[in-house]
């Protein structure tokens, strides 16, 4: 499909787009490799590419990448207790004031309160790298305030709308989605949280891209790239990540991706809060 700095996007014939790239993080549909991809100036989009147990070929190319001693990761389930879910939200400020300590135009403290406390306030020129727009503010400001009933049509509205191959709005809904498939919701049944994977799932698949699609379907598994997964995992029950370490994760997942999936994860927290 195409090449860029950090790797290469193919995308297979059962509509899943995987991504070969040399960066250390590993998450779902990324093929981790131990060194950048030489012959990338060969690669075109189009290209044919033969996918097999143990390698991958690129013919037009002549380039192949030997997976014969590769596994499959998998993230680790938490091994330790949610905190109150007061300290989680203080978990999440004290991590959002942090990102705008490092990137100032991030204010996501003053963004999330207008938000969710005041949202005729919000400014919506305000600087969030085009994560919160206009056209789904309403739908995120109701979705903060729900008790998950009908979330599914809330969370729909928010597919598509944003730029790039992972817009801001797939970003939170994927967010809100691995912060309830990875960490269970008391009070949540089973069968509602299934409900809401099934549906947004069909939506994303009807109204986003492929990859922003196969991501959000990956979070309704739990599934998502671990820096993602550690903040996550940090907010909830605390660990040994370093905030320095997550802060760079966050910021070096997409261009605002990890931010717009980080806004996510106070969207759950809410409904958590409401439904407690």
């Amino acid at each position: 499909m195409g090449v860029n700095s950090g790797g290469i996007y193919i995308k297979t014939n059962r509509n899943w787009v995987l991504y070969i790239s040399g960066s250390p993080y590993r998450g779902p549909l990324t093929i981790g490799i131990d060194h950048k991809v030489k012959s990338t100036r060969a690669l075109t989009p189009g290209m044919a590419v033969d996918i097999q147990p143990t390698r991958l070929t690129f013919p037009g190319a002549e380039l192949a990448i030997s997976t014969a001693n590769s596994h499959v990761w998998e993230p680790e389930p938490p091994n330790l207790p949610a905190l109150p879910l007061a300290e989680q939200f203080e978990r999440w400020k004290n991590l959002a004031l942090a990102i705008h300590k490092t990137r100032p135009e991030i204010d996501l403290e003053y963004q999330i309160k207008a938000l969710l406390i005041s949202p005729d306030t919000f400014e919506a020129n305000a600087q969030v790298n085009g994560l919160i727009r206009e056209n789904f503010l309403d739908s995120a400001h109701i979705l903060g305030r729900s008790k998950l009933e009908g979330a599914e049509k809330i969370l729909s509205k928010l597919l598509g709308k944003g730029q790039g191959l992972t817009p801001g709005g797939d970003d939170l809904v994927a967010g809100v989605l691995l912060s309830l498939n990875r960490w269970n919701l008391p009070g949540m049944p089973a069968g509602q949280r299934e409900a809401i994977n099934r549906e947004t799932v069909r939506q994303a698949y009807k109204k986003t891209t492929t990859l922003s699609a196969n991501l959000i379907e990956c979070a309704a598994s739990g599934l998502a790239d671990e820096r993602l997964i550690n903040a996550l995992d940090w907010i909830k029950c605390g660990g040994s990540h370093k905030v320095r370490t997550l802060i760079d994760g966050l910021l070096g997942w997409g261009n605002t991706s990890g931010i717009s999936a980080y806004i996510g994860f106070l969207f759950a927290l809410n409904i958590q809060e409401k439904k407690r």
